[in-house]
């Protein structure tokens, strides 16, 4: 490193030309840095799901989701996997191990999912990658003077367009739009005056409205394409649609039997039908259903039935004709002359009200107003801050030429990212002058004082530099990381400009000039080596922190790692450089009497060092009073730890409240809708409050699997709200009070992995096993005062009424379940029959839903079904009946069932509460086969924690070894480990005095303690050894080596402190990591330097003093 410092000293020009591209590139790097709220987590989970249409969820879990569960079990590298069967859908969630290819892990799954046999019916069986960073950027409310219908399509036509222009803009999904449609309301007397169906009409319509090749025919000798061409084009074309009907209730046509509606998967069945006449019979059709009115054959004998062919657009026919004819064209039975004849038909306008309506069933309103929800999703590569600045000219631009239009953001994740890199940045600048401050102060010299903080930017532009080139963003992680490192880069400078200072004044120096400043410099690179290289090597376990957790805090660590070894450069090279730029006169002069020129620093530096060694002289006399006192206030000090507490990370403090309303599964949606509305309303009276936004019956990314009267809310309240903790649990209580047919939740939100949701899981084989303990768990957390919001999977399951079909019952009438199925679904959902190719688009037409309504069970049970014999037979004739309730989503986990109950912690100690509640739940008496398992925020605190603990004992281990390394043996590194246990004293009284608990972020503060202030022993300890090897006794070495060093320590330390000092106030986004930490080092560092001082010493006088009588 000799030769590092001299050509630093020889070259000047080229070392200036080199800091100066140092500070261009990394102002460029940190211009260009793509901003982020959280580093990208590369989770290795593959989701499963699939879609099975009306099935319950016991049904999806038992023909889907258990098969898929069995085939993935046994793939490689999958460490865990979770279901969920809702009505209609399953979720499959696979966990594989952090080292797993992601990819070729996909493709084995997708081989696997494909290889299990499913009901036919199942559809959309897919996998996808889990991508925490595929949130919502931006979320948008669009509201003005105008209905719904105009405003979807000023949304359509203006708005959705120009924001997808918008660069990195990957989606947008709309919620609370309309569409267009026509639909068509059927006149129930038309249809019986002309002896048609719904089913009857459905199936003109659709064979009607047909355009498709038939193919490539020889016309004339020539080879010529032949299409079918009989598409609608408009409404009205659809109205004057000639509908042909039986007038005569004896015909053929008019056959009878039930539909099973379309989708049931009902495959070919048999249809008969009754009627007057010579003849009969019989025939088959493609699909349960009554015979469409189309002219059909007749002989004497009979018409037989026509086969159809459903899926084409043919309608099946199914049914048998009778002798008796229509008028006008019937040829008697018996002739044996098969003729056509023609029907009579009505348009269609005359059966049906045929209208175009803007439909949606989706609510979405903002302040009392109807309004567009927009959730903008961004490129996988792009950056959120950019995308969002470019939403946001584009919607400036909107507002200018559109004024009547209002636009309101109501989630924006560029706000927080933003305010970070704000606050950051000025708490990086007040850091920085602190640190200078009391450098100037202990130095009380200008020129001394710039050099060490240009050591600042310096590190950091070369941080910054580096770790652009290594693909990580500037989010809050590596923002913190910059700004803790501001208290720790300036402490090389300082050392070496502080000896260099030194040496300047010291009488009898022999050294000039260059020669001086180089001895300088390389008298101290071995203590800050070593002390820059603990700091760094204590980073290294962090390496082995799996989960999310280990991938938020790498970039972190990463950071601090880097602007360390950029401030060990900038120590031996721009320092040395500067230093006999600005002391050259002096460095001729050292050693020479320069009393007047000496500053004022060199009488109060001998006043300290004198008082300090006095101080010194008394501990080393008193080892064991000494020692002992300090040890007693280390055990005492952990009493603290049950005050303090323990949490996971803080949660921010944006103003901003995200609730949900899950309405009773029993509540009809119009009144699901009013109590929406009545939430809006008292939400908008509450003081404070800014901006109201809800949205119900649309997906949201935030709560995955909401029902469709599911309701989101973003509550956003005034930037300087006092109390908002308390307000957030007086909103959840009074609207939980107030409107309590359904459950409100209070969702945590943020950087994603704050909050103090408290879970835990019973673990059974069946739902049966686990719901008595799944109660009494809950009547424990609910009678504990520290925990609200008490829910489990089996709240709110649906009431149940199950139908068993009697099959002999069936039988006899000539019936099969399906009949049962096409009766109770009747106008169950929306039918799309067919699309009209309009010139503004494409329309479809709609039969619109009327789902059936019972006043009680009786009257559903004595509804009658239509048997092909033409009688008409009860429902409870033809099935058992049987009660009880369905849950709304059955969870399993490795294959068993799974029931989480939830509950929010309301103090800040979450770890007690989690110890509480553990000793009550390990109390009770399981049921065999029953296990209770905990999550949520227990689960990441033992996790985590356990881990970061693993790598605070392997970082002390690291710390050894470099410093048995560096010196040679092991009794003096052994020495310098006892300034790390002092560290738990002033960080368990620091974080007790600002009310913070023992979190992550703090944990990271603890392990970079043993890395800082290990430095300070290290300088001791080095100078010890320096002057026992000039022949000093172990006792006067460290009186000497104490005294001379006790001044860069303390400003080294103090500096430190300085420069956290501004993170440790304050609950910006960017406090996520930064106030705990700040904290617990402010802390740490203070108690072990000052003890440090005295205990290091005494330990390392006692061993020495012990090895030298085991020698003799």
């Amino acid at each position: 490193m000799q030769r590092v410092i001299r050509f630093s000293l020889n070259n000047k020009l080229a070392l200036w030309i080199l800091s100066l591209m140092v500070v261009i590139f990394g102002l460029n790097a940190g211009m260009t840095m793509p901003l982020e709220l959280l580093p990208k987590i590369d989770a290795p989970i593959l989701t499963v799901s699939a879609v099975y249409p009306g099935a319950s969820p016991e049904e999806v879990q038992d023909a889907v989701t258990i098969p898929l569960e069995k085939r993935i079990q046994g793939l490689e590298g999958v460490t865990r996997y979770r279901s969920s069967a809702y009505e209609n859908v399953t979720t499959i969630i696979v966990e594989y191990d952090y080292d797993i290819d992601i990819d070729r892990a996909k493709q084995a799954l997708d081989d696997a999912v494909k290889s299990v046999s499913l009901p036919k019916d199942v559809q959309d069986v897919r996998s996808s990658k889990i991508d925490f960073t595929q949130l919502p950027v931006i979320a948008l409310s669009v509201s003005g003077d105008m209905g719904r219908p105009e405003l979807t399509r000023w949304a359509d036509e203006v708005l959705l367009p120009a924001l997808r222009g918008v660069k990195g803009v990957a989606s947008i999904e709309v919620s609370g739009e309309t569409t267009r449609r026509v639909e068509l309301t059927f006149d129930e007397k038309a249809l019986q005056d002309h002896h048609l169906t719904v089913d009857q009409v459905k199936q003109i319509v659709q064979g009607m409205n047909m355009s498709l090749p038939v193919g490539i025919y020889d016309v004339a000798g020539q080879e010529q394409v032949i299409r079918l061409s009989g598409s609608l084009h408009s409404v009205e074309e659809l109205k004057d649609l000639p509908i042909p009907y039986q007038p005569g209730p004896g015909g053929s046509v008019a056959g009878t039997g039930a539909s099973a509606g379309a989708g049931t998967g009902i495959g070919a069945s048999t249809g008969s039908g009754v009627g007057g006449g010579a003849g009969a019979g019989a025939g088959t059709g493609a699909g349960i259903g009554p015979a469409p009115a189309f002219p059909v054959p007749v002989d004497g004998a009979g018409a037989p039935g026509m086969t159809g062919t459903g899926g084409s657009g043919v309608p099946p026919v199914g049914g048998s004709s009778s002798g008796a004819v229509p008028q006008g064209g019937a040829i008697p039975a018996g002739s044996g002359v098969p003729q056509a004849f023609t029907l009579p038909t009505v348009p269609l306008g005359e059966l049906a009200t045929v209208k175009v309506v803007d439909f949606t069933d989706q609510l979405s309103r903002t302040n009392g107003r109807e309004a567009l929800g927009l959730q903008i999703l961004k490129d996988q590569n792009a950056n959120t801050v950019d995308v969002v600045e470019g939403v946001q000219k584009e919607l400036d631009r909107l507002s200018k030429d559109y004024p009547e239009m209002h636009i309101d953001t109501t989630f924006d994740q560029a706000m927080p990212i933003r305010q970070s890199v704000d606050t950051m940045l000025s708490k990086a600048l007040i850091g920085a002058l602190v640190a200078a401050v009391i450098v100037l102060l202990f130095l009380r010299e200008v020129r001394s004082t710039l050099i060490a903080v240009i050591s600042i930017p310096a590190s950091l532009l070369i941080a910054i530099f580096v770790i652009r080139q290594l693909g990580i963003t500037l989010n809050i992680m590596t923002l913190g990381a910059l700004t803790v490192a501001i208290g720790r880069v300036v402490d090389d400078t300082i050392v070496v400009v502080e000896n260099i200072y030194r040496r300047l004044f010291l009488s009898g120096e022999s050294l000039r000039g260059k020669a001086l400043i180089e001895a300088a410099t390389h008298e101290m690179f071995t203590p800050i080596s070593a002390s820059t290289i603990v700091t760094v090597a204590v980073f290294l376990p962090i390496a082995t922190v799996s989960g999310p957790v280990g991938q938020i805090f790498k970039p972190f660590a990463w950071t601090v790692v880097i602007a360390l070894l950029a401030s060990l450069l900038v120590a031996i090279t721009i320092a040395p450089m500067l230093a006999h730029t600005f002391f050259r006169k002096k460095a001729e002069r050292a050693g020479e009497t320069m009393t007047r020129s000496r500053p004022v620093s060199g009488a109060s530096g001998q006043a300290l060092s004198s008082i300090y060694g006095r101080m010194l002289e008394w501990a080393l006399k008193h080892k064991a009073v000494t020692f002992f006192s300090a040890l007693f206030l280390l055990v005492a000090s952990f009493a603290l730890v049950p005050v303090v507490g323990v949490s996971f990370l803080p949660s921010d403090q944006e103003k901003m409240i995200i609730l949900t309303y899950s309405p009773d599964p029993t509540l009809p949606p119009d009144k699901a809708k009013q109590a929406a509305l009545d939430a809006e309303k008292w939400l908008m009276a509450q003081p404070g409050v800014r901006l109201v936004q809800f949205s119900q019956g649309a997906g949201n990314p935030l709560r995955p699997g909401g029902g469709g009267k599911d309701t989101l809310f973003y509550v956003r309240y005034a930037d300087d709200f006092p109390d908002f903790a308390h307000e957030q649990v007086r909103v959840l209580d009074t609207l939980k009070d107030t409107i309590n047919q359904g459950r409100w939740t209070l969702m945590q939100q943020g950087a994603g992995m704050s909050g103090s949701q408290f879970e835990l899981r019973v673990i059974a084989p069946s739902v049966q096993a686990a719901e008595p303990v799944v109660h009494k768990v809950e009547d424990i957390l609910t009678k504990r005062s520290d925990l609200a919001n008490v829910k489990s999977d089996l709240d709110q399951p649906y009431p149940e009424i199950s139908l068993i079909p009697n099959r002999q019952a069936l039988a006899d009438h000539g019936l099969v379940a399906a009949h049962i199925l096409g009766v109770l679904t009747q106008g169950n959902k929306d039918n799309v029959i067919t699309t009209l190719n309009a010139p503004e688009g494409s329309l479809d037409v709609i039969i619109p839903k009327k789902p059936l309504s019972y006043q009680n069970k009786d009257e559903l049970l004595d509804q009658t079904i239509r048997t092909p014999l033409g009688t008409e037979t009860p429902l409870k004739d033809l099935v058992t009946v049987e009660e009880g309730t369905s849950p709304q989503v059955i969870k399993r986990e490795q294959g068993e069932i799974s029931l989480a109950v939830t509950a929010d912690v309301l103090v800040k100690d979450v770890g007690k509460v989690s110890r509480d509640v553990q000793k009550e739940v390990e109390a009770l008496d399981l049921p065999s086969g029953v296990k209770i398992v905990f999550g949520g925020v227990t689960a990441d605190i033992e996790d985590t924690f356990t881990q970061l603990l693993w790598a605070m004992a392997a970082a002390v281990l690291i710390v050894y070894l470099i410093l048995v390394l560096t010196f040679h043996g092991g009794i003096a590194p052994f020495a310098i480990l006892f300034s790390i246990p002092y560290v738990l004293i002033g960080a368990l009284v620091a974080l007790w005095l600002a009310g913070e608990t023992i979190s992550v972020s703090s944990m990271i503060g603890f392990l970079m303690l043993i890395g800082i202030v290990v430095t300070n022993a290290v300088v001791l300890i080095d100078r010890t050894i320096r002057k026992e090897a000039e022949g000093l006794s172990t006792h006067a070495a460290l009186v000497e080596a104490a005294k001379t060093r006790v001044r860069p320590i303390l400003m080294t330390a103090l500096a430190t402190i300085g420069a956290l000092i501004p993170l440790a106030f304050g609950m910006e986004g960017s406090a996520l990591i930064s106030k705990g930490l700040a904290i617990t080092v402010i802390g740490g560092l203070t108690s072990s330097t000052l003890l440090t001082l005295f205990i290091v010493p005494i330990v390392y006088e006692f061993l020495m003093r012990f090895r030298v009588r085991k020698s003799s």
